[in-house]
Order: structure tokens, then C-alpha cells, then sequence
């Protein structure tokens, strides 16, 4: 049995594929396997898989029907023999000790279930650097599950941490134990979040390195790039409903989950009502909510913002409660000369 497995979601990738599946084979750490996934490619992408794996014993093909990331890798997940897991996109690529030093990482502290490390940003061709994460170097141990919950608020949804699953290594065993898979119905936004957030609140501590071992490539025609305003909406409220399951099913302190789960709410979908802002699209957002206000996963997680606003308030600050209050009486409404008022009061007071 390898020590760790390495997945790796393929969807037309024909042009990028063997630069990321040569960059882990040159791997200092020989111990693994990776699991490619073609999922329904219609160009050369299923050949090349099929050609690597006739070459290397390490690697293993899955064919399926086109079915999104989420799938895939759930795909990869359900056969996976390595004891750590790891993930790659096909367009990306990776430096030669990236699995060294998630190993060594990850075995030198029994109670660190997750490793985390920082990443470049590349272009169109390898010598394009564009930029890198700057995610401080962090251990920390969760003496309970609130904890656990603080850290994900504070560290992941804030900002202080990334969200991606390729930028970490997780224990089979605790992926098994409780059921943690990608959601199928989030999309392809935000379904790495939620499996992070759901596996982090269940790990005992976390390592993160000023370590820049993975490539991530930055491509115009990206889904990231790609989806829309109102797609992104949905998936988040979806993705917010998957991890509030997670929690009901998971979480002893029901009492206490009941607080986090609409601020969790609210910083997942503030991402997009911040980039609505930014870019002087607010006047769509209306008829953006409109489509999914129905929702009452959204309406029970909006309305919980009102409910707990002390808490949200003692929690942060009384700026980010009025904030959180505001967005919420917007979302409900959908009036946009409310929402204009409200806006106002709220940059004279603290602005």
C-alpha cells in the first residue's frame, strides 16, 4: 500500500496534462500512487492517461461519464489505497520534493492531521511568475471542537489561509470516518472549501509551511474564470447548506453549531456580494437573490444573522455586525433604495 495518493481530475486537458503528471513522477518521495480520473474528456486527454499508466505502475486510470471536479475526485477518493491524500489539477504542476516535504510534515507530529503549504501563481507559459501566496507558517492544535469552528472563521473563511485541497495532504482515515466527500451539487466554485472546512473541523491540528512547492496555473478560460454571478450565488448557498448537514451530523454542541452556521453563511456569500461592490454590479444583485430566496436553507441562515447579531458582534466587531446586519436586511428585502440608505449610514458611521 503507497503512502500517499495523489488525484488528479482530468476534463480536456490534452494541452497541460503531461507537464503535471511528469512533475509528479520526478518526485524525491517515491512511495505513492496517483489516480487519474478522465472525466468524459472528449479530446486526447483518456489516451494520455491510459499511455502513463502502461508506462508507470504507480499510476491508475478511472474513465467515467462527464460529471464535474466534485465527482471525479470522489471517484478517485473511493478506490484511493494510500494512507495520506493529496490532489493536483491537470494544468498545474508541482515542484520535486512537494510530497517530500508533505510527508515529513505530516508523520512529525501525530496530533497535526493536515498539512497546508503556500503556492505560486503562474501564466500562460512556466517563466511567467505572477505572483505568490503569502500564508504565514502556523501550528495549531484544537483542544475542542469550538476551537476547531474559531479557526475556521478566523484562519480559512477570513482570508489568513487558503481553501484549496491542493494545497494540503489529509489522512485517509479521517476522510473515511466521517463520510467526507465533495459535494456534487455545489458546483465547481467553492466545492474545495466546504470538503476543507468539513475535514479541518474534525482534524486535532494543523501545519501550515512557507513552503511554495505546488504551481498553480492561471488560465483565462478557467471555470473560476468562467462561471457567472448568478451561478456563484447559488453554489455558495448550496455549499453553505452541505457544510451545515456536515455539522448537524457531526457536531456534538448542537447549541453552539446553531450560532456559527449563519455567520458561516454570511462569509461565504459576502465573497460574492463583495465582488458585486467592487465592480459596480450591485444594481444586479436583486434579481440575482431573487432566484434563490426561495431557498430555505437561505432564508433560515439569513434570519439567523438577526438572531445572533451579540454573538456575531462579540465574536468580531460592531463594524462587521452592522455590516453583516445590513447585507442580511438587504437580502431579504431585495430593495435596492433600502439597501442604498442602509449603505450610507453605514460608510457615515464608519467610514
Amino acid at each position: 500500500m503507497p503512502k500517499i495518493s495523489v488525484i488528479v481530475p482530468v476534463y480536456n486537458m490534452e494541452k497541460y496534462l503531461k507537464r503535471c503528471v511528469d512533475s509528479i513522477l520526478l518526485q524525491s518521495f517515491s512511495d505513492f500512487e496517483v489516480i487519474l480520473v478522465d472525466d468524459g474528456s472528449k479530446d486526447t486527454s483518456g489516451d494520455i492517461c491510459d499511455s502513463y499508466a502502461l508506462s508507470d505502475s504507480r499510476i491508475r486510470v478511472i474513465h467515467k461519464e462527464n460529471g464535474g471536479v466534485s465527482a471525479a475526485r470522489n471517484a478517485a477518493l473511493d478506490i484511493a489505497s494510500g494512507e495520506y491524500i493529496t490532489f493536483c489539477d491537470s494544468d498545474d504542476y508541482v515542484e520535486n520534493d512537494w510530497l517530500e516535504q508533505f510527508y515529513n510534515y505530516i508523520v512529525s507530529d501525530t496530533c497535526v492531521d493536515v498539512v497546508s503549504i503556500n503556492f505560486n501563481v503562474v501564466g500562460n507559459k512556466n517563466d511567467i511568475f505572477i505572483k505568490s501566496s503569502e500564508y504565514p507558517e502556523l501550528k495549531k492544535f484544537f483542544n475542542s471542537e469550538n476551537s476547531a469552528i474559531e479557526y475556521l472563521i478566523f484562519d480559512i473563511l477570513c482570508g489568513k489561509s487558503g481553501w484549496a485541497v491542493w494545497t494540503r495532504i489529509f489522512k485517509k482515515s479521517i476522510l473515511d470516518m466521517y463520510n467526507i466527500r465533495f459535494c456534487e451539487s455545489c458546483g465547481n466554485y467553492a466545492e474545495d472549501m466546504i470538503f476543507v472546512l468539513e475535514y479541518t473541523l474534525k482534524a486535532r491540528g494543523v501545519q501550515v509551511l512557507d513552503y511554495r512547492g505546488y504551481n498553480y496555473f492561471q488560465r483565462s478560460d478557467s471555470m473560476m474564470h468562467k462561471s457567472e454571478v448568478v451561478i456563484r450565488l447559488d453554489e455558495l448557498n448550496e455549499c453553505s447548506k452541505h457544510f451545515g448537514n456536515f455539522v448537524f451530523n457531526y457536531i456534538k454542541n448542537k447549541k453552539y453549531a446553531k450560532k456559527y452556521l449563519p455567520i458561516f453563511h454570511w462569509l461565504m456569500m459576502n465573497i460574492e456580494y463583495k465582488y458585486l461592490v467592487e465592480n459596480q454590479t450591485i444594481a444586479t444583485l436583486p434579481a440575482e437573490i431573487e432566484k434563490i430566496s426561495d431557498y430555505l436553507w437561505y432564508k433560515k441562515m439569513t434570519y439567523g444573522i438577526f438572531r445572533h447579531y451579540g454573538f456575531l458582534k462579540k465574536l468580531y466587531s460592531r463594524k462587521k455586525a452592522v455590516e453583516a446586519l445590513m447585507i442580511s436586511s438587504f437580502c431579504l428585502h431585495k430593495n435596492l433604495r433600502i439597501f442604498g440608505i442602509e449603505s450610507k449610514i453605514y460608510y457615515d458611521i464608519f467610514k
